[in-house]
């Protein structure tokens, strides 16, 4: 449909929310989310959305994803891409139930009932940690983030 733009590591949108634009922000699984991929894809898409949207003028970022919950930070090094990343956004707005997101962007499978959630692999850190909080008492949060834009 033309409306989604891959400029290098990251995926993007221009949204209206609030009375404002916004250029959303998707994480497409494609490789490492390191700080040097994620720059290069902000500064590809503010260009693009600047030349060929101008007229409608988007002041921030936006990202929708369980991968803001803050509680990455907890179980993961500080220095790993996605705690950096997760860095880069000031949340907002209430959190909303993750643990299905979580479960389908690690694994890739809808709907595991908890009984067959042991036959997953639990071979990495993030895959320990969302099995792991999974159906707790403290589920994975989808989380609301923005960034400003430079200009």
């Amino acid at each position: 449909s033309g409306a989604y733009f891959w400029l290098g590591r990251l995926a993007f949108n221009l949204m209206h929310a609030d009375g404002r634009w916004a250029i959303d922000t998707h994480i497409p699984e494609s490789g490492p989310l390191t700080p040097e991929s994620v720059d290069e894809s902000f500064a590809r898409a503010e260009a693009l959305f600047a030349r060929h949207f101008a007229d409608h003028p988007a002041i921030e970022w936006h990202c929708h994803s369980w991968l803001l919950d803050p509680h990455l930070a907890d179980v993961l090094p500080a220095d790993s891409n996605l705690v950096r990343f997760q860095g880069r956004w000031e949340l907002y707005g209430e959190p909303e139930p993750g643990d299905h997101d979580a479960v389908f962007f690690v694994f890739r499978r809808r709907d595991v009932p908890a009984a067959d959630r042991r036959l997953l692999p639990r071979d990495t850190r993030l895959q320990r940690a969302v099995l792991d909080r999974v159906g707790s008492e403290r589920p994975w949060q989808l989380r609301h983030g923005r960034i400003p834009l430079s200009r």
